[in-house]
This record gives C-alpha cells, sequence and structure tokens, in this order.
C-alpha cells in the first residue's frame, strides 16, 4: 500500500462518516417517528412522498455496502484484512441460506451484493454442494445439512463464527504490528464478547450445559502472550444466571442488566449483545482517527458503516410498528441526544 493510497482511504473515509449517522449526527436519528422521516432524512434526495416505504431496510442496507466498498475499492490491491471484514456480509448470508434451506423454502433470502468479494454461488440455491463449490466452506458439507431438516441455529451460527474469526486472527497475525494496533484490540474485544454473548445465548435459550457451550467458544489468543479469547466466556459459566451477585467479579459485568427496582434479577443476553455493540462502536469511533494513515482508518470505518446500519435498520423496523427511534434508541443503550449510555 503506497502512502498516496493511505491518504486517499483517510480522507474519503471522514468524508463518508462526516455524512453518516454515527457520532454527533447519530443524535439527529432521535426525532424519527415514522418511516417516512426516516427516509427522507437519510435519503433526502429520493423525495419520497410516502407511498413505497416497504424497501427501506434494503436501501439502508445497500447504502452502507456502497460506502464501504468504495473505501475498499480504492486500494490497488486490496488488503487481506479489509476484504475479510467485507466478506463477513458472505458468512451472514450463508448462513440465513443454510437456515431457508433447512426450513424447506423454497426461494433464497435476499443477499448483499459484494461484487468481487463473493465466493459463495448463492444462484444455485438449494444445492449446497453447488453453492459451496470451490470456495472455503467446503466443510460444511461434512456437517450434514439437508434440505427442510432445522439444525439448531446457534450452534449452526458459532460453526460459521469461528470459522470467520479465525481467518481474522490469522489476516492480523500476518499484519505488521504498527499498521493495525487499534484494529487488533478492537476485534480481540469483539471476539471476546461474542463469546460471552453466544455463552450467554446458549445457556439462557438453549439450557446448554458448560461443557457444550464450550465446545462452541472461539478460541485462540491474539498473540502468544495475549489472554485467551474464551477466558471471559469460560468464567461466566460456573454463574447462576438468575443471582446477580454471582456475577459481581466478572470482567464483562458492566454489560450486564441492572437490578431494576425489583428483587428478581435474571441475566439478559439481549442486553448484553447491544451493551457490548456499543461499547465495540465507541472503540471503533477511538481508534478511526487516532492513527489516520494505518490500516485501523479503513477497519474502523467499516465498523462504523455496520454500527450506523445496525442503528438505522432498528429504527425502521420500530417506525413501522408506531415505536419512536427514543425507545429505539433506549433499547441500543443511545441517549436521546446520541451520546451513548
Amino acid at each position: 500500500m503506497s502512502a498516496g493510497e493511505r491518504a486517499f482511504v483517510y480522507a474519503k473515509s471522514c468524508g463518508i462518516i462526516g455524512k453518516s449517522f454515527v457520532e454527533k449526527r447519530l443524535g439527529r436519528l432521535s426525532a424519527v417517528s415514522s418511516p417516512l422521516e426516516l427516509e427522507n432524512m437519510v435519503f433526502p434526495l429520493d423525495k419520497n412522498d410516502g407511498d413505497n416505504l416497504d424497501g427501506i431496510e434494503t436501501k439502508i442496507a445497500k447504502r452502507a455496502m456502497e460506502s464501504i466498498l468504495s473505501v475498499v475499492g480504492a486500494f490497488q490491491k486490496t488488503p487481506e484484512i479489509l476484504a475479510l471484514l467485507v466478506r463477513v456480509y458472505e458468512y451472514n448470508d450463508l448462513k440465513r441460506a443454510i437456515s431457508a434451506m433447512c426450513s424447506g423454502e423454497e426461494a433464497p433470502p435476499e443477499r448483499r451484493d459484494l461484487r468481487m468479494f463473493s465466493t459463495v454461488r448463492f444462484e444455485a440455491y438449494p444445492n449446497l454442494k453447488a453453492m459451496l463449490k470451490g470456495t472455503e466452506f467446503g466443510f460444511l458439507l461434512k456437517e450434514g445439512v439437508e434440505f427442510g431438516k432445522i439444525p439448531r441455529a446457534d450452534a449452526f451460527s458459532a460453526l460459521l463464527d469461528g470459522h470467520y474469526y479465525a481467518a481474522l486472527l490469522a489476516a492480523l497475525a500476518r499484519i505488521p504490528k504498527r499498521d493495525c494496533l487499534g484494529a487488533r484490540h478492537l476485534f480481540s474485544e469483539e471476539i471476546s464478547l461474542l463469546n460471552c454473548s453466544l455463552a450467554l445465548r446458549m445457556r439462557a435459550y438453549y439450557g446448554m450445559k458448560d461443557g457444550d457451550v464450550r465446545s462452541h467458544l472461539i478460541g485462540g489468543r491474539l498473540n502468544k502472550y495475549g489472554a485467551a479469547l474464551d477466558r471471559d466466556a469460560v468464567a461466566s459459566l460456573s454463574m447462576e444466571l438468575d443471582h446477580r451477585a454471582d456475577w459481581q467479579d466478572w470482567r464483562r459485568r458492566s454489560f450486564l442488566n441492572s437490578e431494576g427496582g425489583g428483587k428478581y434479577w435474571k441475566c439478559s443476553p439481549r442486553h448484553f449483545q447491544n451493551a457490548a455493540s456499543v461499547y465495540l462502536y465507541r472503540l471503533a469511533r477511538r481508534y478511526f482517527r487516532r492513527r489516520p494513515f494505518s490500516l485501523d482508518t479503513a477497519c474502523c470505518f467499516i465498523r462504523l458503516k455496520q454500527f450506523e446500519e445496525q442503528a438505522l435498520t432498528g429504527i425502521a423496523e420500530g417506525a413501522k410498528l408506531h415505536v419512536g427511534a427514543g425507545e429505539v434508541f433506549k433499547t441500543l443503550n443511545i441517549q436521546p441526544g446520541g451520546e451513548l449510555s
């Protein structure tokens, strides 16, 4: 990567972020109370009169994808780490496609247009062997996925997550530390918190025991001196989900739901996941401008756009159910002014 490419990517990223609904502009969304208001705020040039708002989530997703690809495409040779950050969408699309396949759905779900970064032949749905031919996902064929049979969703998702993050860690290890210090911290925290969230969901929703949960966690270390990335999740397995006192010394206790006014408390995986998302957004926002000409800029730019898409999609879905943006912000741990709680 040349110095000119790095400078151009930083300038382009800053320009896009300046027009995105993150940082100070995030607070503007708090006044949204209808899909039309959101449409006109996010897509002011479309002049929507409210007759067709069914596709707003698709437009939001396409907007985020175009922004990300415009920055990643500025490199003459795309860095491996950035290609993987784009391809997380392919992993998620593959999860949905296999879930639909196992549920017996004849038509494939919608997917992202990743252009040159696509590897899976989704047009071959529901022929999984043809879909995965020549890709890195051949190992899925050994899992016995069959049309019309539903696997346990979280367990199957964890399998793909493990594969994805193993590739991400390997890519990070091949980059000089000085070029991705922020990204290394961001992604190690992301994996650690994903493990914690996964452990909570598997215990709370599926009643899974310690040994089964451990087998689905993402292992590894950022480096040989770093802590195991499943350390906090493993530590949580001995804590009762309805006994708040058990969690008082847990390293990730700040992400848990509060006890509230009543005496009864139960750990909420959804609250933990939302709190973790906000924390990771903060990290990405911090590292985005800290080291302008490193790979941190592009990595954090992608994560900021993904957070924005999550917030916009949540508001769009809420507005269709007559739930104001303020309530959605509360669920996502975002204060009405746009600052994070």
